[in-house]
């Protein structure tokens, strides 16, 4: 029992250092990693505190980004402490929040809402009549982020953790991917984003 206890806190640490971080700099996502680089295809990424919470418990990244595509995790209508902001009325308050962390994410990035390609949809139903309220709530916010909506998968779930909505998206990577590693001071370990 303790050799499985202590080969799942080194798997357990060995992810965490596997999180590599993102710093957008004009046509270009920089990444940073710390470990080798060059054969990487695929970046786990976490933003700063200051566009969106930090992960529960560091059990998931917030994005992982290729040189065609990213893929952003579930977002709920949470604030930078990572507490839910008030229901509000037909749920509109929280559900702003879910949708305005998402945008915070592309924004960081220098990524436009017209590049996201799909948009996955939890809501946290007891009743039907719940499920039928927050998606038309989500349906009118929606509408104010995007003129012409992208394909939208919207399921109901018993539980979500921190809130009735969360939205995960993927997005169109419209930027140059550089790596960096942790001994890479200058370019040379790059993902192009066209050959």
């Amino acid at each position: 029992m303790k050799k499985l206890a202590l080969f799942l806190a080194c798997l357990f640490v060995s992810t965490l250092s596997a999180i590599d971080t993102v710093e957008p700099d004009g046509d270009k996502l920089i990444i940073h990693c710390d470990g080798p680089c060059r054969d990487q295809e695929v970046f786990y990424v976490n933003f700063p505190p200051y566009v969106v919470s930090p992960p529960n418990n560091l059990a998931y990244s917030h994005a992982a980004i290729t040189k065609e595509f990213i893929w952003l995790a579930g977002v709920t209508g949470q604030d930078l402490n990572g507490d839910p902001v008030p229901l509000g009325p037909d749920g509109i308050t929280q559900i702003t929040q879910a949708y305005q962390n998402l945008v915070n994410e592309l924004n960081y990035l220098g990524i436009s809402v017209d590049d996201v390609v799909k948009l996955d949809v939890l809501i946290e139903t007891v009743t039907r009549d719940d499920f039928l309220t927050y998606r038309s709530t989500a349906n009118v916010v929606q509408s104010n982020i995007w003129d012409v909506q992208p394909p939208r998968t919207i399921s109901g779930t018993n539980y979500l953790n921190l809130g009735v909505l969360e939205v995960s998206a993927v997005v169109k990577n419209t930027k140059k991917l550089v790596v960096r590693g942790p001994h890479d001071h200058d370019h040379s370990c790059h993902h192009h984003h066209h050959d």
